[in-house]
């Protein structure tokens, strides 16, 4: 009787560590496609700056991107945006420059059941 409730309690032990290690992976994912989706937003802002494109029409573009799974890749759809501002003490304009990255194609402001939210938003005065 000692035997199964010992085994009983070990099987028991083993399931929830198991379950533990596949929260802390799932987790990883999750953390991964933020992590990413802010680099490709301050790599597309770095581009903008380097190439002096700071007058933007607001248009979506998609890019694939293999982030923690190398056989699925994920689409991000960014958009660039950029407003001009007259500062005090400056003759020429700065540009507030803002890049908003989504990932698995969601409207913005919205959650994936268990993924949170799935958006990157990175802005940035600029003047050139």
């Amino acid at each position: 009787m000692e035997t199964v409730v010992a085994l009983g309690v070990l099987a028991l032990l083993m399931v929830v560590m198991a379950s533990f290690f596949v929260r802390i992976l799932w987790s990883s994912d999750k953390s991964g496609d933020q992590s990413a989706g802010l680099q490709l937003a301050d790599q597309i802002l770095q581009d903008c700056i380097a190439q002096q494109t700071f007058e933007v029409a607001a248009l979506d573009h998609t890019i694939t991107l293999y982030t923690h799974d190398a056989a699925a890749p994920t689409e991000f759809t960014y958009r660039v945006t950029s407003e001009a501002v007259l500062l005090p003490d400056c003759a020429r304009p700065s540009y507030a420059m803002d890049v908003h990255v989504t990932w698995f194609n969601q409207s913005p402001g919205t959650a994936r059941s268990g993924h949170g939210k799935l958006e990157a938003h990175l802005g940035r005065l600029v003047t050139p």
